[in-house]
């Protein structure tokens, strides 16, 4: 897959708790010649077109339970996409500071 594309969007985040923040985000990303070549057993598929506009919105969630430098972290978000790109992603990370 090749793909040219250019994302402009923000984030807000905010302190709940010594522990807990908050976030939340919206972009738009323009693709302008996503090219993609797929094949099953050497017979070609149709390629999708990537090319146009999409919008995202994403909301989520950072926990830091010992509120420290040092330890684990644990992040949880959700991202809505909608235009030439549909869909949505749940992620969860966990990482760990020494």
């Amino acid at each position: 897959m090749d793909s040219q594309r250019t994302r402009l969007g923000t984030r807000w985040s905010t302190t709940l708790s010594q522990q807990t923040r908050a976030y939340a985000g919206v972009a738009w990303e323009h693709e302008y010649d996503g090219k993609v070549k797929a094949s099953i057993h050497g017979y070609p598929l149709d390629a999708p077109k990537l090319k146009g506009d999409s919008g995202m919105l994403e909301l989520g969630v950072t926990l830091n339970p010992t509120n420290a430098k040092q330890g684990w972290t644990l992040d949880i978000g959700v991202q809505g996409h909608a235009g030439k790109r549909e869909g949505v992603l749940g992620s969860l990370k966990a990482r760990y500071n020494f």
